[in-house]
Parts: C-alpha cells; structure tokens; sequence
C-alpha cells in the first residue's frame, strides 16, 4: 500500500448537507480500498482564479493508504460529480522518506556540534 494524499476543492454554493454528503462519500470510498490516515475539512477558502465563475471553494484533504488503483477511482468520481470543482492526488510515500533523510542528517549535525562545543 502506497500513502496519497487528495485535495478536493467542492463547488461552496450548494447545501453544507450535500458539502458534508459528498465528504463522506470519498472518505467511504478510500476506506473501502484502504485506510484513511487523516480527512482536514480546511472549509471555505478564497481561490486564486476563479473555478466556474466561483471566487470561493470548500476545500477538504485526505491523506490515505491504499492501493495504487483507488486514486484512478477516485478521479473517475471527481470528474462526474458536478459538485466537485477541482482535485488533485499525490503520491508522498517519495517525499516522506527524503523529509526522514534530512531530519536524520540534520539530527547528526545538531550532535555533532554539540560534541564540538563540548570539546
């Protein structure tokens, strides 16, 4: 299992229940294939250029852990829901490890001059 994560922009001038609705309905779909690490329901933000003539967007992020089929799943969905303006998947498994090796590298340099200080 890979580690993703989606960021789904959903059109703000519907209902919340069909905002809330819709939410639901892919956190089913990623657990269904998968497993949901986290779901950041960031809300109604102000886009950069306007979507469908829409100066705003409900934004919400999944990061997951699931197959390397369910993010094409996902965006067959993405694209047929009219609710759904804008979405975007990454693959951050590549990322992560790179993120632990400049930690781990910067941890030995903090330690090194520490012992240097101390000498």
């Amino acid at each position: 299992m890979k580690k993703y994560e989606t960021t789904v922009i959903i059109d703000p001038t519907i209902d919340q229940a069909k905002i809330d609705a819709t939410v639901k309905k892919y956190e089913e779909m990623i657990t269904a294939n998968g497993e949901i690490i986290e779901t950041e329901k960031w809300g109604k933000k102000r886009l950069a250029y306007l979507i469908q003539k829409k100066p705003t967007g409900y934004y919400v992020h999944y990061r997951y852990l699931a197959s390397a089929d369910l993010p094409a799943q996902l965006e067959k969905d993405f694209i047929l829901n009219a609710n759904v303006m804008r979405h975007l998947t990454l693959l951050t498994e590549k990322k992560a490890e790179i993120q632990r090796e400049k930690d781990s590298k910067a941890s030995v340099k903090a330690s090194e001059s520490k012992a240097d200080k101390k000498a």
